[in-house]
């Protein structure tokens, strides 16, 4: 039976993961916010001055000023992601390397987020040994 080394990964494949997950969780995220956050400042002038924020059982029930929309936008577009980008990079360490994220295989970024996925032991995983 042939094993392979799953804890090696080529620096080409690695540089190109990298890439695709900054595509991927920045700039994408970013460029659609920032048509969005466009579209709604050129809508602001249109809007009243009080505008529905929050919206319950019984229709809206929160209003606030149009600019609210614009905040929201920005936190949730490009706060949210970043946040999550920058916290899935830092949280990263390197095989091996022990610490205080041993025991969780979701790791400081899944901490942060508030996942706690229980990690299997290396000897539970081996094939040649039973559970």
């Amino acid at each position: 039976m042939t094993t392979h080394d799953l804890t090696r990964t080529p620096p080409r494949l690695l540089r190109r993961a990298r890439l695709t997950f900054l595509i991927v969780a920045v700039v994408v995220p970013v460029v659609i916010t920032a048509v969005a956050l466009l579209v709604l400042i050129s809508w602001l002038p249109g809007l009243p001055e009080q505008v529905a924020t929050h919206w319950g059982v019984n229709g809206a029930d929160g209003f606030g000023p149009p600019s609210t929309y614009v905040w929201l936008l920005i936190g949730v577009g490009l706060v949210l992601p970043l946040l999550m980008a920058v916290t899935t990079r830092v949280g990263r360490r390197p095989l091996g390397r022990r610490g205080p994220t041993d025991g969780c295989a979701c790791g400081r970024d899944g901490r942060l987020r508030g996942g706690h996925v229980p990690r299997i032991p290396r000897h539970a995983a081996r094939p040649d040994r039973p559970l």
